[in-house]
């Protein structure tokens, strides 16, 4: 068994979950747009220390696609976060959660209806267990 694996991912789901709470706790300190800006810092400082090997060797594929993951990293990082953090201010983070837990299911149906994806048997265990999730966190 890989431990290490484990660790990871229990990692992981720690600070994807952490994320709204610390988000709540710095309401009324420090505007989502800051707060935003700082996670962009820690994130790029960690990843560097990790990747910067990486990135150096496929620097030639990389720097074409500058543009776009530029984009990308904008719109989905940014845009999601500051949407996030400025929804705390109106709200709990256990509600906020609520909507983000429901975000793999708002995926599921758009795929399906525009762009005709298949569905795999494990797709929908995935989207019916999400749902139960969600319904049984925002029924309590």
């Amino acid at each position: 068994m890989n431990r290490t694996a484990y660790v990871f991912l229990l990692t992981t789901a720690l600070l994807w979950g952490g994320n709204a709470v610390a988000g709540k706790f710095a309401v009324g300190h420090i505007s989502p747009m800051l707060l935003t800006l700082l996670r962009w810092l820690l994130a790029f400082l960690f990843i560097s220390a990790f990747s910067l090997k990486q990135v150096r060797r496929d620097w030639e594929q990389l720097r074409p696609n500058l543009p776009m993951l530029a984009a990308l990293g904008a719109f989905g990082f940014t845009f999601f976060n500051m949407a996030l953090y400025s929804a705390l201010n109106y709200t709990s983070a256990i509600n906020v959660t609520i909507e983000q837990a429901g975000i793999p299911m708002v995926i599921f149906v758009a795929n399906l209806m525009l762009f005709g994806t298949r569905v795999q048997p494990g797709q929908i265990f995935g989207f019916s267990l999400s749902l139960v999730g969600v319904a049984l966190t925002a029924g309590h």
